[in-house]
């Protein structure tokens, strides 16, 4: 595997082989980081969230491994490497332990434990998803993982260094990246899980601060194993069917941090431990969705969403200047016809940011009361909207597509003169008519509920 670190990176690893050295003999040097002293491999200690010294000779397949750069690395400039697994591949059955330790306090308040740094044990990608739902897993953990990079940028401030968010996080509404410059370099991670990847779970057990410690084995096997892309840490997200975008805060220095909503089957209002995730790191220039007192990297919501939705957005500036709220990405409805508005209440406007970014003047510290998200605008407050009767009408690159909170029976799609093109009968919540071999023109679809039958016009 190809590696870019400096010396005091650490990257997250798992084992795709068997039998693979782990700590290094210095008399012969066989392991797996030789340069790295031993005492820079951890394994991650649940009860105080702590990396110690790991004391296994072997990695161990499943479980993930915190390994520092080599002693010769650069402390400051990253150095090219290459790093091996040798030993029999993996194929089959495997498990990971995890545990859930009591809650502790520190300064007055209340900490959750439950993270467990585990890896992907095959030579090849694994979905996150079908691993989530293998077996009993879902039972055991969140839907979410974190991973670990080094792409966090320095500022050189006066009195200060700038600390930002080295985690990128992935519910089963999607994933956000770490903090970045612009441009963005394509750190969002998706489900799929990269060869060799470690990453952080957490148990999903209720515990207080009397619990007691909780166990449980997380299976792997063949069947999560995927040969779509992923992202290895340290070393482009395809469409996914969901409703979702991703907001980005942009600082005067071009430093980039980024949240995701996402319109979710599955997903409520309130906390979803498997489709919410807090913001990891609260760092010097961030953004973030409100939730009462939690502050959401990701937040997801209710699906379909409503034209109704007002949702708080937090943000901390590292210095005062000219700051940017934007969009990176957009899928599902956000790709067609739904604006997406920034309603600024200090200024009292509202701004469509889906098509145009938004700057503004902003002063050092942290304000949880200027923006909200908002999907209508100022000057239309009852304009028509895609979403009516929980019916959700738009087009994408391929296909005009329905979706609706009630059953679908049938779709037909009809011409202007009413010849019948298509007809497709399937009980779903969201049906799709290819328009790819159509011309530009106007169309009908006649939209078959439980209840009742809706006509839409739609345009190629």
């Amino acid at each position: 595997m190809p590696m870019h670190m400096r010396k005091l990176d650490y990257t997250y690893w798992g084992t795709p082989v068997s039998n693979q050295k782990l700590l290094n003999d210095t008399s012969i040097n066989d392991g797996f980081s030789v340069g790295t002293p031993n005492n820079r491999i951890y394994n991650y200690n649940e009860p105080n969230d702590y990396f110690v010294d790991d004391t296994d000779q072997n990695f161990v397949p499943g479980k993930g491994y915190a390994i520092r750069g080599k002693d010769a690395f650069n402390d400051n400039t990253l150095t090219a490497a290459n790093y091996q697994f040798i030993g029999g591949i993996n194929n089959g059955i495997y498990s990971a332990t995890v545990q859930k330790s009591k809650n502790t306090i520190l300064d007055e308040t209340e900490y959750e434990h439950g993270y467990n740094l585990i890896g992907n044990p095959y030579p090849s990608n694994i979905d996150f998803e079908k691993f989530f739902n293998l077996n009993t897993n879902s039972s055991k953990i969140f839907g979410k993982v974190w991973f670990l990079t080094n792409v966090t940028p320095q500022l050189n401030q006066s009195a200060s260094s700038y600390h930002g968010n080295n985690y990128t996080t992935l519910t089963l509404t999607g994933g956000t990246p770490p903090t970045t410059t612009q441009p963005n370099s394509g750190f969002t991670p998706t489900q799929f899980i990269k060869v060799e990847q470690g990453f952080l779970v957490q148990v999903r057990d209720a515990a207080t601060t009397t619990s007691p410690t909780v166990s449980h084995q997380l299976d792997f096997n063949n069947s999560i194993r995927t040969d779509e892309a992923g992202i290895f840490y340290n070393a482009k997200n395809g469409t996914s069917g969901k409703d979702r975008f991703w907001l980005q805060l942009v600082s005067p220095q071009q430093f980039t941090n980024t949240i995701l909503v996402g319109y979710v089957n599955g997903a409520t209002n309130q906390y979803d431990g498997d489709y919410d995730a807090d913001v990891m790191s609260l760092g010097d220039d961030s953004v973030y969705t409100l939730l009462g007192s939690q502050k959401l990297q990701i937040d997801g919501r209710q699906y379909l969403l409503s034209q109704e939705e007002v949702i708080p957005l937090g943000t901390r500036y590292a210095d005062d200047g000219i700051y940017q709220l934007s969009i990176a990405t957009t899928e599902g409805v956000f790709n067609s016809n739904q604006s997406i508005y920034i309603k600024d209440k200090l200024l009292n406007t509202v701004i469509d940011i889906a098509q145009n970014p938004y700057s503004f003047q902003a002063v050092k510290g942290t304000d949880e009361s200027r923006f909200e998200i908002v999907y209508k605008s100022q000057d239309i407050l009852d304009t028509e909207s895609s979403i009516k009767n929980n019916l959700m009408v738009y087009k994408d690159e391929k296909d005009f597509v329905v979706k609706s909170t009630e059953i679908l029976t049938k779709v037909q799609l009809f011409d202007m003169s009413g010849k019948l093109i298509n007809n497709i009968s399937k009980i779903s919540n969201e049906i799709r008519i290819n328009h790819q071999s159509l011309i530009n023109a106007a169309y009908i679809l006649k939209i078959y509920k439980k209840d009742e039958v809706v006509t839409k016009k739609v345009l190629k």
